[in-house]
């Protein structure tokens, strides 16, 4: 087992009934106008993006690599009568054999990607997200402060996402670097 789902693992079943941490405010601000359709949470943990987007309507394809998270994800959603909204499937985001299992199926309207970073999964989601479809992401930058400490490996540096986004030729709709050393986008794919 990769050590880092071992790891989040431990984590998960220390915190098991603990609050579930709250959405991010700016994908919930972000995705509000969005119609809805299949959304795909990547690296979701104990599901608080999944669990918002199925709140509001989305069906959530919600992907990690944690069994106990995933298990957190399941109960939340049937305690809040979306069960059949959210689907959860366990796959390795870092083992090159796993990855295309998270994308499996028909293409998605909205690929959502908070606080994790593997490089090598971005080919994967600029192919899942449908035309006119969405992708959203908010990842720590290498900076001064929280990410300072962090891993330069799980860290994007200045200004990475967006050059890989423009890459992509789709509309960026908003870009930010913010102050607390996390970059945050959403951009739509053109026909």
């Amino acid at each position: 087992m990769n050590p880092q789902i071992a790891k989040w693992d431990t984590r998960h079943a220390a915190r098991r009934t603990s609050p579930l941490e709250p959405p991010s405010d700016w994908l919930a601000s972000v995705t509000g106008a969005l119609p809805l359709g299949r959304a795909l949470d990547l690296a979701c943990g104990t599901g608080r993006n999944a669990l918002m987007l199925a709140d509001r309507g989305w069906h959530v394809r919600a992907v990690d690599g944690s069994a106990i998270a995933l298990e957190r994800v399941t109960d939340e959603a049937a305690q809040r009568g979306i069960a059949d909204r959210i689907e959860t499937v366990r796959v390795d985001l870092e083992n090159a054999d796993e990855i295309p299992g998270a994308f499996a199926g028909e293409g998605f309207d909205l690929v959502v990607v908070t606080h994790f970073l593997h490089r090598p999964l971005f080919d994967h989601v600029r192919a899942a997200v449908r035309v006119g479809g969405c992708f959203a992401a908010e990842i720590a930058i290498l900076g001064s402060g929280r990410a300072h400490s962090m891993n330069p490996a799980y860290t994007l540096a200045q200004g990475e996402l967006r050059r890989l986004i423009d890459g992509w030729g789709w509309t960026v709709t908003a870009y930010d670097e913010g102050a607390d050393d996390v970059a945050r986008t959403i951009a739509r794919r053109n026909p």
